[in-house]
């Protein structure tokens, strides 16, 4: 089913990116133009345009973001004062409007009321993993989303299965179904996904679909939402953080997560988006390697809050999380699940954060899947650390990069990991797009969270903690079997001349931007 045909959303597809590539071509003109105008004035005018940069830097300086951050901003003011600062609030700030940051906090308030998180956080498998509960302690206290326990977890290492039962789970859905997507795109995995959703309009269900608009921009007709809005009154929809081309493009803050709730029993998220590359049902970059997990018990409604959340940021229909709130039995699983939300819009990084916890708690291995490496000083020390002290370190990376001047980057971080003994390992066959780690067979974390500046720092993500679930040795063998299907990278593959070691040299300086 499609709402569009497809030669009338290629169409607008590329009048959209042309107009916004125009837009945002003329802003910078007109902001070199003053700039230029400004230092034509007189020695005097360019000496003010000076000692505004440098308050400037001294103000980037003093604030929270990571040093590499800052330094790439510091050498884009000094080079073009007037034009660097203005470059930098229309597009590098990390806080966003006033009105976003209000009604995120506004939502946040309601949701916090409803996770009544003590009666979760007393079961005894925290109590036995004492170290593992401290990080579910840090993301109570940080998130408010608690851990639950009597929760069960399934591992899927590949798109295709995850699809299947995806299909399955959505076929048995008699309340609500809640998707929030980065990324839709009309083809064969969202035609079969949709004819389910209006399906169940039909019989009363309330459908409730969110995607990213920037993520969604040369996917999806400009005009999806209200299109898809007509086909069926229970089906509501949310373009987020629409772009904008009047005075700023704005670029960060997007919504990176992937979740799918159906009647508040069954979770799923993880790196898969909804277009068909992600289920190799087209290729773009080899063999697309992804993952994901679906979640059933309690910790359900850890991923129904968070939807709700985001949704009621946007939407002029505003959910009561109560509403859609599911008794359920307790399962048998064992361990606990936490999922947990990490936005943009505050000074914690709570995502790196789990990360560099996680792997601070290794006393044997570690195992990360991650599309991009592109470290910070604190994640890279973490890891740096970690080999040092004798852990079997082992990251995975794509062998087919979807872009290459951030695999550039990726390999140039390789360079310190492998001198301590760190094994990196890139998936020959294609695209390695899923993100995970795993620690000594029992603490692992899943979800939409890259190993990059804009995951940790610049768009809303979401992952899921977990301690002793059955499904975090699956994670750990998929890791395993994956190794297998990858080229390991020595120090000699790194080699390069003297315009190589420039480029990666120049990359790196604006790696937190890509």
């Amino acid at each position: 089913m499609r709402l569009f045909d497809k030669v009338k959303t290629k169409k607008t597809i590329q009048n959209r990116l042309l107009l916004t590539g125009v837009i945002s071509l003329i802003q910078l003109l007109i902001f070199f133009y003053c700039f230029v105008k400004f230092i034509e004035l007189s020695v005097f005018v360019s000496m003010i345009l000076y000692l505004l940069s440098m308050v400037f830097i001294v103000y980037l300086i003093g604030g929270k973001e990571p040093s590499a951050y800052k330094i790439t901003w510091i050498i884009v003011l000094h080079l073009l004062p007037l034009m660097g600062i203005l470059i930098y609030l229309l597009w590098g700030r990390k806080a966003p409007a006033k009105k976003l940051t209000a009604s995120v906090a506004k939502s946040s308030e309601k949701i916090i009321q409803c996770l009544n998180a003590d009666e979760h956080m007393n079961c005894h498998f925290l109590v036995q993993g004492k170290r593992a509960y401290s990080t579910a302690r840090y993301l109570k206290e940080v998130t408010h989303y608690p851990a639950f326990c009597h929760s069960d977890v399934k591992y899927y290492s590949i798109g295709e299965d995850y699809f299947e039962d995806m299909l399955k789970v959505l076929n048995t859905a008699e309340k609500f179904i809640f998707m929030e997507y980065y990324i839709i795109e009309e083809g064969l995995m969202w035609d079969q996904i949709l004819a389910i959703l209006v399906e169940k309009a039909k019989q009363g269900v309330q459908v409730r679909v969110m995607y990213d608009d920037m993520g969604c921009m040369t996917t999806l007709h400009w005009q999806y939402r209200e299109y898809l809005e007509k086909v069926h009154e229970n089906i509501k929809c949310i373009a987020f953080n629409r772009v904008k081309l009047v005075v700023a493009l704005v670029m960060n803050n997007r919504d990176h997560r992937k979740i799918l709730v159906v009647d508040g029993k069954v979770g799923f998220t993880g790196g898969i988006n909804l277009a068909d590359e992600y289920i190799n049902k087209k290729v773009k970059y080899g063999h697309w390697k992804d993952t994901g997990i679906r979640i059933t018990g309690n910790a359900v409604w850890g991923l129904t809050c968070l939807f709700i959340e985001m949704w009621n940021v946007s939407a002029e229909e505003i959910l009561d999380p109560n509403d859609y709130k599911t008794n359920i039995e307790h399962n048998t699983g064992i361990g606990f699940v936490q999922p947990f939300g990490d936005s943009p819009l505050d000074d914690v990084t709570v995502g790196q954060n789990v990360y560099v916890d996680i792997i601070n708690q290794a006393n044997e291995s570690i195992y990360i899947m991650t599309p991009y490496l592109i470290l910070d000083d604190y994640t890279r020390s973490a890891i740096i650390l970690a080999a040092r002290r004798g852990i079997d370190v082992n990251i995975l990376t794509p062998g087919i990069p979807d872009k290459k001047a951030v695999f550039r980057i990726t390999r140039a971080n390789y360079v310190p990991l492998l001198e301590v003994g760190v094994k990196i390992y890139e998936y020959t066959k294609g695209f390695l797009h899923a993100k995970s780690i795993v620690v000594d067979k029992k603490i692992a974390m899943i979800g939409t969270i890259n190993l990059d500046y804009r995951s940790m720092y610049l768009n809303f993500e979401c992952g899921v903690f977990m301690y002793g679930v059955s499904a975090i040795k699956d994670l750990e063998v998929d890791a395993i079997n994956t190794i297998k299907l990858s080229n390991k990278i020595e120090q000699s593959d790194l080699k390069m001349g003297i315009v190589g070691k420039v480029r990666n040299a120049i990359l790196m300086i604006f790696a937190p931007l890509m």
